[in-house]
């Protein structure tokens, strides 16, 4: 929800050579008093960081930023992601300095998955549909659904109980109003 309500944006352009744009979706505020600082991660590893510099950018505005990075030539296998956080330059009257306003997560396409991640799976799901609910199998997932329960039963990932995973357990648990 809270990158919904974000008036800061970013869309990659060239996202492999550095190149993204960030837009100011305020209606009257500059963004002059805005921190931006970004980094890469490899499989959670961060290669490279820094910042935006001045963010002098009009209401309804994009401005084009060159990041000094360039993967074009990386040919490492992994997962590649750019991160921003866009923080208060100064304390306001509702925030201190440093309050982060507006993040974002891209995807750099290039390297593919780890090699430590892949693993080998029969695609196709065997899926029974039965009076009391849907059982969907392959080779390492299994998910069972009641109907009389109207929620999960089971949710298995090789071989572990993720419906009792109290981290995984947070996303069904999750209020809605």
């Amino acid at each position: 929800v809270k990158a919904t309500h974000q008036y800061i944006k970013l869309k990659a352009v060239d996202i492999v050579k550095g190149i993204v744009e960030v837009f100011n979706g305020y209606g009257h505020i500059n963004l002059k008093k805005i921190t931006g600082t970004w980094n890469i991660i490899r499989n959670n590893t961060i290669i490279a960081q820094g910042d935006f510099g001045t963010l002098d950018i009009e209401p309804g505005q994009w401005r084009t930023y060159q990041l000094p990075y360039d993967l074009s030539s990386e040919d490492k296998d992994g997962e590649y992601f750019l991160n921003t956080s866009f923080t208060l330059g100064e304390d306001t009257i509702w925030a201190n300095e440093g309050y982060e306003i507006a993040a974002t997560q891209l995807q750099i396409p290039i390297g593919g998955r780890s090699k430590k991640s892949r693993i080998k799976v029969d695609k196709s799901m065997n899926v029974t549909k039965n009076q009391d609910g849907v059982i969907a199998t392959n080779d390492i997932f299994t998910c069972e659904f009641s109907f009389e329960q109207g929620t999960f039963t089971k949710l298995e990932y090789e071989g572990k109980d993720i419906l009792c995973d109290k981290d995984f357990k947070q996303v069904f648990d999750l209020q809605v109003y």
